[in-house]
């Protein structure tokens, strides 16, 4: 209770306060992210993006010219396989402005 008490969430509690925290599997845990996407700049304007899809299906690209939207749908659409994928795309952000990706 002592590090909840001090504003650690109560994972990191728990793990600050037991001997061998690695012992404990938690389901949900905000900390551990294994299937995060990755996404990375290749060269200037292209990039990848790395991804893992439990079922397949089709990235779909909106577009917007404020971080805040309003987003519309673009003609470009990514298909997804089923597992882990390596996507490729050019952007530029002074022309194109903000991307959101959904699937």
């Amino acid at each position: 209770m002592f590090h909840y008490a001090l504003g650690a969430s109560a994972i990191e509690a728990y793990w600050k306060s037991v001997a061998w925290p690695g012992e404990g599997v938690f389901v949900g845990e905000p900390l551990a992210r294994p299937f995060a996407p990755l996404l990375r700049e290749i060269s200037p304007g292209r990039f990848e993006l790395k991804i893992f899809s439990p079922r397949t299906g089709r990235l779909r690209v909106e577009q917007s010219h404020s971080a805040a939207g309003p987003f519309r749908p673009s003609p470009r659409q990514l298909p997804i396989r089923c597992g882990a994928n390596s996507l490729h795309f050019k952007f530029n952000e002074m022309t194109d402005g903000y991307l959101r990706l959904q699937w």
